[in-house]
C-alpha cells in the first residue's frame, strides 16, 4: 500500500507551500491560545460571563482541532486543487456532521465539553450557516 493522499486545507499558503488539514487545524489551536490569555482572556470571560477559564480553553481547543475537518472530502479536495469549482456541502457542515456522530458526541461530552459551544463554533466559523442552506 502507497502513502495516503495528502488532504489539503487550501489550495497553496502565501509563500506557495501546501498545507494539509491536519496541520491548519493545529495551527488554528496554537493562534487560537495566542489570542486567548491575559487581557484579551478576561476581557471575553467577562463579557460572556463565563467563569471557568480552563473549561472555555479545552472548549476553543476542541473546536479549532474539528473545525476544518470537513474539509476531507473528495469534493473539497477536487476544489482546492482547482479540478473542480463546486462542492455538494460545505466543508464546515461536514465537520458537524463528525460532531454529530454519536460516538463522537458521548466522547466530548464525557470528557467535559460544552458541546453546544463547541458545535456552534465548527458550524458557524464562516457565519455562513443557514437553516435551508442549499449552496455548494
Amino acid at each position: 500500500m502507497g502513502e495516503p493522499p495528502r488532504l489539503l486545507a487550501k489550495s497553496r499558503t502565501r509563500d506557495g507551500r501546501e498545507l494539509g488539514v491536519g496541520a491548519h487545524c493545529q495551527d488554528a489551536d496554537v493562534a487560537a491560545r495566542r489570542i486567548f490569555r491575559d487581557r484579551i482572556l478576561d476581557s471575553w470571560m467577562r463579557f460572556f460571563r463565563i467563569t471557568d477559564a480552563k473549561a472555555f480553553l479545552r472548549d476553543l481547543s476542541v473546536a479549532c482541532l474539528f473545525h476544518d475537518l470537513g474539509k476531507a472530502n473528495a469534493d473539497f479536495q477536487d476544489a482546492v486543487t482547482k479540478r473542480k469549482e463546486k462542492q455538494g456541502i460545505r466543508h464546515e457542515h461536514l465537520s458537524g456532521l463528525v460532531l454529530c456522530w454519536e460516538p463522537v458526541r458521548k466522547w466530548l461530552i464525557a470528557g467535559g465539553c460544552d458541546y453546544n459551544a463547541v458545535i456552534a463554533a465548527v458550524l458557524s466559523h464562516h457565519a455562513k450557516v443557514q437553516v435551508n442552506d442549499r449552496k455548494g
